[in-house]
């Protein structure tokens, strides 16, 4: 399996995500929101550390089977992270006391 040189598209879901983000903040705090975007993020910066360090690279079956394992352990691992992250950040921004 050979990854391609260029992730498709990846510039505009970059950019749908930052205008998602410049949204969410405005917003009252909603759970899907915070899931959404935290899913969002997470996977924008997965794709572009493997667009940035595995771009162009060929993979043995037991190679890619390690890079999808890992790969899907940190997106899960640093989607809860990010929307924890993200919670506490709209918590701090929207106290109201």
């Amino acid at each position: 399996m050979q990854l391609p040189p260029k992730i498709p598209g990846l510039k505009w879901i970059t950019l749908i995500v930052g205008v998602y983000t410049a949204v969410w903040i405005a917003l009252e705090g909603d759970l899907l929101c915070v899931v959404l975007l935290g899913v969002g993020v997470t996977a924008v910066l997965l794709m572009h550390l493997i667009q940035r360090y595995f771009a162009g690279i060929t993979f043995t079956l037991r190679q890619w089977l390690a890079f999808t394992t890992g790969t899907g352990l940190l997106f899960g691992a640093g989607s809860v992270l990010v929307s924890l992250l993200l919670i506490a950040i709209k918590t701090g921004l929207h106290a109201h006391g």
